[in-house]
């Protein structure tokens, strides 16, 4: 298995596991119940079967989300966007390691909200890397900051903000399938075999055109033959071709052997 082909596995692997930690953000409200957690009814809410079971798919739930970030910094890895798609890696990590500390209450909240507080950043940084890369739809990284950006509010016990946290969960789960479905869309390439008298040149085309040295295999179609040319186009991009095609005309018309 090639390093390419590793890479497009775990993409998938990212792709499921953003999808799924945008359902599990709806999951969570819908599950967890919510009332005023200094009274008694609050206290039999802490001891509920829907407590604990809630809270499960929550952490299920920012898990699964730095997961999917990690399959979105692969995914751009390449792009002009790789340094922000780093970053807001980092920070989802630190966020929800904070997020899902065992100290919850008194001055143990601290870390909690300063989790939330770098889950968000990270969503929008995120969102930012791929509005610059333009290799998953612009858009799609928006409906995701936007949800994690407001999320802090919500997680008060008031009952009434029962419908806005589920509208938010939805919001989430939006932007997550949005983006798990552009990285799991095959990403737009040009690859080129040129083998010219035993010597293989190879010209890519990824959010570019770049030239690498030999590195691939020439093979023979008619044993004997002194010259030999080789064009394969995979999976293209009619808008990226024409580059493409003039990289090639330049690497022949350069080479020392035509």
């Amino acid at each position: 298995m090639t390093q390419e082909s590793k890479n497009a596995f775990r993409i998938r692997l990212g792709a499921v596991a953003l999808a799924l930690s945008g359902a599990l953000f709806v999951l969570f409200p819908v599950v967890r119940p919510f009332s005023d957690e200094s009274s008694l009814r609050g206290a039999q809410a802490f001891a509920s079967t829907s407590w604990v079971l809630s809270h499960a798919l929550g952490m299920g739930a920012f898990v699964l989300l730095t997961l999917g970030f990690l399959g979105v910094y692969i995914r751009l890895q390449e792009t002009r966007a790789e340094r922000r798609a780093f970053w807001a890696l980092v920070l989802s990590w630190i966020g929800a390691g904070m997020t899902l500390n065992s100290v919850r209450f008194g001055p143990g909240i601290i870390f909690a909200i300063s989790g939330l507080l770098l889950v968000g950043v990270a969503a929008i940084v995120v969102a930012s890397a791929v509005w610059q890369s333009g290799s998953l739809t612009r858009w799609s990284g928006v409906p995701l900051a936007i949800g994690l950006a407001v999320y802090i509010p919500q997680l008060q016990g008031n009952p009434s903000f029962q419908p806005i946290r589920i509208a938010d969960g939805l919001l989430i789960a939006m932007g997550c399938v949005w983006m798990a479905w552009g990285m799991s869309k095959e990403r737009d390439r040009v690859t080129t075999h040129l083998g010219m008298r035993g010597t293989a040149l190879r010209v890519g085309l990824r959010d570019g055109v770049h030239i690498a040295s030999p590195d691939c295999e020439f093979r023979r179609d008619h044993p004997g033959s002194s010259t030999h040319t080789q064009l394969f186009v995979q999976e293209y991009d009619a808008s990226r071709l024409a580059p493409a095609i003039a990289a090639i005309g330049i690497t022949v018309l350069l080479s020392p052997q035509c």
